[in-house]
């Protein structure tokens, strides 16, 4: 599913470059990563958008997220939404906050 070929790319890209939206989708259901770059640095958002297939960008657009940005957790832990403040002893998060999340 995620096998590049020699230029890094896997079979999304083909299917960006064809403006096959079906394969696309369903390439992407059965587990294929859209956030892949080839060998040039180029992104699947990227190719879409030089091919002008507004149809994919907006598809690849809706299934993006922050989660890409975000640091992973180590094994195990579990992502929290609070706001949180650093400060010289750790950080901690509101007092409103569930007692397990006031300091760490």
């Amino acid at each position: 599913m995620n096998h590049e070929d020699s230029n890094g790319e896997t079979p999304l890209f083909e299917a960006v470059r064809s403006g096959k939206q079906k394969a696309f989708e369903l390439l992407v259901e059965l587990g294929a990563s859209i956030d892949q770059v080839n060998s040039e640095g180029k992104s699947l958002l990227q190719l879409a958008k030089e091919g002008r297939k507004s149809h994919l960008i907006k598809f690849i657009k809706d299934r993006m997220d922050d989660t890409s940005l975000v640091m992973p957790l180590a094994a195990g832990a579990k992502p929290s939404k609070l706001p949180l403040k650093s400060h010289k002893g750790g950080v901690s998060a509101p007092k409103a906050a569930a007692p397990e999340f006031q300091q760490f």
